[in-house]
C-alpha cells in the first residue's frame, strides 16, 4: 500500500498494518456511500470519504476533484452548523494535497487558514487543528 515504510521492526510492522487498516474501512464502505448519493446523512459525506482516500492512494488530481464537489455542494452551509466538519476536513485535505507542491502552497495555506478561521466548536476541532498547526509549521522550514 501507498506509505508502508519498509523498515522491518516489530514496531513498523504494527504502523504498516495499522495504515492498511484504516483503508479496509472507507474501501469497504466506498461503494455503498457513492450508490446512495441522495441519501446522505451529511451532504459531502461520501465525496469527502472519497476524496481523503484518493488522497491516501496518490491519486491527487482525482482527490482534488472530489473535494471540489464537496466545496461546491456545501457552499451554503453556514459554518456553525451541525456537520460544519465536512466543510472543515474537505478543506483540511484540500490544504494538505495543495501546500504539497510549490504552485499551490498559497492556495493550500490559504485553505489550512481558512478552517482555522471560520470553523469552531465542530467535532474533532481540537484534533484538527493540531495537524493544521503541524501543517503550517512544515512549510515554514
Amino acid at each position: 500500500m501507498a506509505g508502508r515504510l519498509c523498515v522491518d521492526t516489530p514496531l513498523q510492522n504494527k504502523l504498516n498494518a495499522l495504515g492498511d487498516l484504516k483503508m479496509i474501512y472507507p474501501c469497504v464502505f466506498l461503494p455503498d456511500c457513492l450508490s446512495c448519493q441522495d441519501e446522505e446523512p451529511m451532504v459531502g459525506l461520501s465525496k469527502l470519504i472519497l476524496g481523503a482516500s484518493l488522497n491516501y492512494l496518490g491519486r491527487k488530481t482525482e482527490a482534488l476533484t472530489a473535494l471540489e464537489s464537496v466545496l461546491l455542494a456545501r457552499k451554503d452551509t453556514p459554518t456553525n452548523a451541525p456537520d460544519a466538519h465536512i466543510t472543515a476536513f474537505a478543506l483540511y485535505e484540500m490544504g494538505i494535497i495543495l501546500i504539497q507542491n510549490y504552485e499551490t502552497q498559497e492556495e493550500g495555506r490559504a485553505c489550512l487558514l481558512k478552517v482555522q478561521s471560520s470553523f469552531k466548536g465542530f467535532d474533532f476541532e481540537s484534533r484538527l487543528s493540531v495537524r493544521i498547526h503541524g501543517a503550517l509549521r512544515s512549510m515554514e522550514e
